[in-house]
């Protein structure tokens, strides 16, 4: 009756204050949609009616649930490798930029920011090497990252001015670098003023921890973008099922 709808309102309301992490799936008198309906919006994770047959939907909920939040923990650590990637970047003594065989930016320091002469990270991470280069430089530029894609080191010059107009042109230098279980493969590269001498060994194969970070970030990102899938047609599913139940509702209250 209403008296138990109320006590699985406060019951939710309270879980969502001392475990806002924690998912609650609250069983409902069968046809008591108003309870479902507020129990929903104010933090339930599902709301399913108490009757002889409702464990065939409660243990899919479950399952949908656990799901959640391993996605949850997914992203968590994807967060957490990602910063440990930019701190062990960041912390190089010159430029340097992590880059897919694609051309696009995965990372770079502030180093390597200056000598392409941008300001923010936002104008390189994410865009495309080959996009931002003049058309005659394209090309030399795809061989380079060809050759690292397919396993050894290899540099280039390339003349261009940078974003801001003021650089007289750029080296690369790189190694390959493995980015998940499947071999995907990165260049570690190491970003010069042209005629400009590196320091011996400052590029050398890449560090097994760098490696193994770039690794688990790749293999991370596989992972969450299949979590988000799954969550996503599910969630696709609960929005339908919550849109019938304020649809009959609504004519429930119009006949009255």
């Amino acid at each position: 009756g209403a008296g138990a709808g109320e006590h699985g309102l406060k019951g939710v309301r309270d879980a969502g204050i001392r475990g806002p992490d924690l998912p609650l799936i609250l069983l409902t008198p069968p046809g008591d949609e108003e309870t479902a309906i507020q129990a929903m919006r104010a933090g339930a994770a599902d709301c399913i009616a108490k009757t002889e047959s409702c464990g065939q939907r409660l243990i899919p909920t479950i399952g949908r649930e656990i799901k959640r939040r391993e996605l949850m923990r997914v992203r968590a650590a994807l967060r957490s490798r990602e910063e440990r990637l930019r701190q062990i970047v960041e912390t190089m003594p010159v430029g340097i930029t992590v880059i897919a065989t694609d051309g696009t930016f995965l990372a770079i320091n502030r180093v390597g920011l200056k000598l392409m002469g941008a300001a923010r990270l936002e104008q390189i991470i994410g865009k495309n090497l080959l996009q931002l280069l003049p058309q005659d430089e394209r090309e030399k530029a795809t061989h380079f990252l060809a050759t690292v894609g397919k396993g050894s080191g290899a540099s280039v010059h390339i003349d261009w001015k940078g974003l801001d107009g003021t650089i007289s042109g750029m080296e690369f230098r790189a190694v390959p670098m493995r980015r998940d279980a499947a071999g995907t493969t990165a260049a570690l590269a190491a970003i010069y003023p042209p005629g400009e001498t590196p320091p011996q060994g400052l590029l050398p194969e890449p560090d097994r921890k760098t490696e193994d970070l770039a690794r688990a970030l790749g293999e991370s990102e596989a992972r969450l973008k299949e979590l988000q899938e799954k969550i996503r047609v599910q969630q696709t599913e609960w929005e339908e099922l919550l849109r019938q139940a304020e649809t009959r509702r609504a004519g429930a209250e119009q006949q009255q």
